[in-house]
């Protein structure tokens, strides 16, 4: 398999030769933020504040929280045992040996040397040393945290109506397109696309699955956004009739309760109408906030503060 630099110069060249749509199953999730093309998030950095932040935050990229983190692990996870554990480890999974107790005699010291050299330096190069090889790219994680990952894990494998909508799905599917309108390149990489169920689904982790926090989360992190944007992106690409993007909300703690959400018409009408101005904003070619004076109103609230 290519590394990621390799898959990034493949479609940078693809994307220089115009050639750059299509569906692509293997590609490096790395590659795929590295690559051409402007993603969802990329769009509502340059419609919330500006293009030249979002040029910062490329030439810049900010250090993951934990939170952050530990939603990707959940990902790897959905993606499969293999794939989780090659990027993955349980920190109290470290490799022990029985140390015996030595006295201070000349004799205890000499046994003690005899078992350093014959036992532990033995084990430290056979076991200790590959074990630490192993994880020199992972992410490690507590007991406990580990313990929360797997019981969320095992909760989605028995939430029915959830594993019938994951039968057969694609995982992690990168989608390249050109905006009919403006011609611009995106990208998307829906966490499961089910074509025989015309559904795309998206994980995501959070303290409180109940109806109404999720619904603050999801104008929140504009996640109707994101949902038209995904529909619209794989509809150009298969020239599908996908009209449905299920929020799969998994609760980072016991008892991991998990609750699905699927957007409504109107919810997706409006995030497709938010992305669509972010291209607006992209293509009039203002780099970044308005150079003139501008007017600047307060809402209601703002005058009925509390002294």
């Amino acid at each position: 398999m290519k590394t990621t630099e390799e898959q990034v110069t493949d479609l940078i060249q693809l994307a220089e030769d115009n050639k750059l749509e299509g569906e692509f199953f293997n590609l490096d999730i790395d590659a795929y933020f590295k690559g051409p093309g402007f993603s969802r998030s990329d769009l509502t950095t340059i419609l919330n504040q500006s293009l030249a932040h979002l040029v910062y935050k490329k030439e810049h990229p900010q250090q993951s929280t934990k939170a952050m983190l530990f939603g990707t692990a959940f990902h790897d996870m959905i993606t499969g045992d293999e794939y989780f554990l090659s990027r993955n480890f349980c920190k109290d999974e470290i490799p022990e040996i029985e140390t015996p107790k030595f006295g201070r005699t000349k004799a205890e010291i000499e046994k003690k040397e005899k078992w350093l050299e014959g036992t532990y330096q033995p084990w430290q190069r056979e076991t200790l040393e590959p074990w630490i090889d192993s994880i020199s790219t992972k992410r490690g994680w507590d007991k406990s945290e580990w313990a929360n990952l797997i019981g969320m894990l095992a909760a989605t494998k028995s939430h029915e109506v959830l594993q019938n909508l994951m039968e057969d799905c694609e995982i992690e599917t990168s989608y390249f397109w050109r905006d009919p309108g403006s011609d611009l390149l995106l990208k998307a990489r829906p966490d499961l696309v089910n074509k025989r169920k015309r559904v795309l689904l998206d994980f995501k982790t959070t303290m409180d699955a109940s109806f109404v926090q999720f619904q603050r989360s999801i104008a929140n992190f504009q996640y109707h956004v994101q949902g038209a944007f995904y529909l619209d992106g794989v509809n150009r690409v298969l020239d599908g009739d996908f009209d449905q993007f299920i929020l799969v909300a998994v609760e980072k703690n016991p008892p991991y309760e998990i609750a699905l959400y699927s957007l409504d018409a109107a919810s997706l009408e409006v995030g497709r109408e938010t992305y669509k101005r972010a291209i607006k904003k992209l293509k009039s070619n203002e780099h970044g906030y308005p150079r003139d004076i501008q007017a600047i109103n307060l809402p209601a609230w703002a005058f009925h503060l509390e002294d």
